[in-house]
């Protein structure tokens, strides 16, 4: 998790997306951007639940750009990577009880 992340006493990460990165500010201050990051996915996909009003599966945020704003020359892959991505936001939600899942459907609590 993050807050494990946070609390380890390092001087120089190395990440899949942004390299090396050196020093303990720039190192909380990277980490403080990527939870920000995921922040903002989680309010997309609470709001989109708030939009439709109704329970809903999770291949309807199929290219609805939950994740990703604009898609790439990769956009297949981005379209699986999303999906992903919202299916481990729905299980956070699931165990925080915002969210519940019905059959093969999630409906805010």
């Amino acid at each position: 998790s993050i807050a494990k992340i946070k609390s380890l006493d390092v001087n120089i990460v190395v990440t899949g997306h942004r390299g090396i990165i050196e020093g303990k500010k720039k190192i909380d201050e990277e980490i403080e951007k990527y939870q920000s990051i995921l922040d903002g996915r989680g309010e997309r996909i609470l709001a989109y639940f708030s939009e439709r009003g109704r329970s809903i599966k999770l291949d309807e945020f199929e290219k609805n750009n939950i994740i990703y704003r604009k898609y790439s020359a990769y956009k297949d892959f981005e379209i699986i990577a999303e999906l992903l991505m919202v299916e481990k936001h729905l299980e956070k939600f699931i165990k925080m009880g915002i969210i519940s899942k019905i059959k093969d459907s999630y409906v805010l609590n």
